[in-house]
């Protein structure tokens, strides 16, 4: 199934596409990680994008996120990932930034109830472009534990995985407990 961009000849000839749904995981039993392979992260698809929402764990004040490898999983590339962007906290914002790390957080201080799930996506360009570093942008939010009701999370992320070797794998996961609820969900961008 695609779901279709609006095409408008005010925009211009060419401009249109597709997100094709190649897969969905959803977690409904305490799990470590979630894992997307190479039979789904392609050389077929020039982008990716890869979303979530209802995401939450068994630990509160829970950090998640997202590590990249270039041969399926059999290990998960170190000291690449480059970030810099945006995390305000109710109106209080400050920049962030990661330089050679393991990682791309994807939810800080999340709480252990649906009340705390998390939501976002990655647009991921590039991934199987072996001359280039795959570039991308994340933009995420979720509430917070601070013991502060309704208090959120903003991110706005630019980031780049420092390999030129095909991105065919990612993994989700949190940095203690386990993940318990949300899905994931990976499509395929054409042009």
């Amino acid at each position: 199934m695609a779901i279709t961009k609006l095409v408008s000849d005010s925009l211009g000839a060419g401009v249109g596409g597709s997100l094709v749904k190649l897969q969905s995981q959803t977690i409904s039993a305490s799990v470590t990680s979630v894992t997307f392979t190479s039979t789904y992260l392609t050389s077929t698809y020039p982008i990716y994008k890869i979303m979530w929402y209802s995401l939450n764990g068994d630990a509160n004040d829970q950090a998640v996120y997202i590590k990249f490898s270039d041969d399926n999983g059999s290990t998960y590339l170190t000291s690449v990932v480059t970030y810099v962007g945006y995390n305000p906290r109710n109106g209080a914002g400050n920049q962030t930034s990661g330089q050679s790390i393991n990682f791309l957080p994807i939810a800080q201080g999340l709480e252990d109830n649906v009340e705390g799930s998390a939501g976002g996506e990655i647009i991921l360009c590039n991934p199987s472009n072996s001359t280039q570093y795959t570039t991308g942008t994340l933009i995420a939010s979720h509430k917070v534990t601070d013991n502060v009701s309704d208090e959120a999370r903003f991110f706005a992320q630019g980031f780049f995985i420092k390999d030129t070797s095909a991105i065919n794998n990612f993994q989700i996961y949190p940095d203690t407990g386990n993940l318990t609820n949300g899905t994931i969900v990976l499509y395929g961008v054409t042009g």
